[in-house]
């Protein structure tokens, strides 16, 4: 994992809130995107439950990453 990302992921992971937003999503998307190789997309509104729980699957696998990783520098 870049520096830059670790960095971001520690901080995000530190927070007291369990509150996610919007820009937080988004960068979770962009993240798993590019470290698990997909096409970034964004799950939608439309189900709420759907779009945490596919959210929730990312934070797992980011945070798989980030414990097994330091962070690299490019």
């Amino acid at each position: 994992m870049e520096e830059k990302d670790w960095d971001w992921w520690k901080e995000f992971r530190s927070k007291d809130d369990e509150s996610i937003s919007g820009k937080e999503v988004k960068m979770i998307a962009t993240l798993h995107a590019y470290y698990f190789k997909h096409k970034f997309f964004m799950p939608c509104k439309c189900n709420p439950r759907n779009r945490l729980a596919k959210v929730q699957g990312w934070i797992k696998d980011l945070n798989k990453l980030w414990l097994s990783a330091k962070p690299k520098i490019r």
